[in-house]
């Protein structure tokens, strides 16, 4: 069972970085996340679940240059995480009260 801060959709936020550099997320002009990630790709999920909108991502290279790009969010009933899936899975005989039941169990995902 996942813990609760990695239940349910939350945005992920990927880019490339050519030096290390300092990665800030932020929401109409409010802070979300800030890190410091090394040279090359980059890949942050840890984002809350409860961002939603446009995101604005600010990458600021080691040597002065800075990056930034926007993320669109979405908030769909049923989406989950990038990499996860989630599923549902019941299994059961069925009951007639009746008669006796011989059949086999059934399986239902």
């Amino acid at each position: 069972m996942l813990p609760p801060a990695l239940r349910g959709y939350a945005p992920e936020v990927s880019g490339i970085a050519k030096t290390n550099a300092k990665v800030v997320v932020t929401q109409q002009g409010r802070v979300l996340y800030e890190t410091t990630v090394p040279s090359g790709p980059f890949r942050i999920q840890d984002l809350s679940s409860a961002v939603t909108g446009k995101l604005d991502v600010k990458v600021e290279e080691q040597d002065g240059t800075v990056q930034t790009f926007q993320v669109d969010t979405a908030t769909i009933p049923y989406l989950t995480r990038p990499g996860m899936v989630r599923y549902k899975f019941a299994m059961g005989r069925p009951v007639n009260l009746r008669t006796s039941y011989t059949r086999p169990n059934f399986c239902n995902r």
